[in-house]
């Protein structure tokens, strides 16, 4: 990673390392892995104040300079892998996340065509899975708006929100919707957003268990009533939670880069 010297100070390097972290988040890869010269001490700062942390038995030697290893974790369990869908997969995902609501709930024709436009969806935005480490097997799916942008009206200015989150019936208890919810936020963080947030309905009770373990807080603010096309109506539900910054301030410091 290199930057001009004349554009240096504008954030660039900050700019192309949080690239580079969401398109290996993109990939499914296990970690992000690079190395600096242990004198580049406002590299070693930048690293660190976006997560990455040392990785000393990978450090390598060349002569007189010692190259330090830097690492950055872009799975949460070694048994899941989260990645975005790839198109020969859009079928296979639009079965999952369709059984998944219509598994537990009763869909209006309206909000069945929402849930399956998997292949639109995708097209603007993104569609992530979770897939099983050792098989490959698809085991869940969540969607995400690209950068810059948001999937649902909920969502304001520094704030990432979420939508269709689903999970294969054969994979409950597993853990996958929580390894789904944990990579929106780890996606936040990759993106420099304060806060994540979700609609949902009153009858999605497990999700809102889900939500509410993860930290999640009702925004009653944003909620209002929804009305069907026949007539009836429920209360949409808003969630939101915080997103921790990178815990790197005292490694800055200590560097003497801050």
């Amino acid at each position: 990673m290199a930057v001009d010297p004349v554009a240096q100070g504008a954030g660039m390097g900050e700019a192309l390392m949080r690239a580079s972290m969401e398109t290996a988040l993109g990939w499914g890869a296990d970690a992000l892995l690079l190395d600096t010269g242990e004198r580049n001490l406002r590299a070693q700062a930048l690293y660190a104040r976006l997560g990455f942390e040392r990785v000393p038995e990978r450090d390598e030697r060349f002569g007189e300079v010692v190259a330090f290893a830097y690492s950055f974790g872009l799975q949460e369990r070694a048994d899941l892998r989260v990645r975005l869908m790839r198109p020969d997969e859009v079928e296979a995902v639009t079965g999952l996340v369709e059984a998944a609501y219509a598994c537990d709930f009763e869909l209006s024709d309206a909000y069945r065509a929402d849930i399956v436009a998997v292949a639109e969806r995708a097209r603007e935005h993104q569609v992530w899975v979770a897939t099983d480490a050792a098989t490959g097997a698809l085991l869940g799916t969540v969607s995400t708006p690209v950068a810059a942008a948001a999937i649902s009206p909920l969502a304001r200015e520094g704030e990432l929100d979420f939508r269709f989150l689903g999970v294969a019936a054969e994979a409950r208890r597993r853990g996958v919707g929580e390894v789904l919810v944990a990579h929106v936020l780890r996606l936040a963080r990759i993106r420099g957003i304060e806060r994540v947030v979700l609609n949902t309905g009153p009858d999605m009770l497990s999700a809102q268990r889900l939500y509410e373990r993860l930290g999640f807080e009702r925004l009653h603010e944003r909620e209002f009533t929804f009305e069907r096309p026949d007539g009836t109506s429920f209360l949409m539900i808003a969630y939101g939670r915080e997103v921790e910054a990178f815990a790197a301030d005292e490694v800055e410091r200590e560097s003497g880069a801050a």
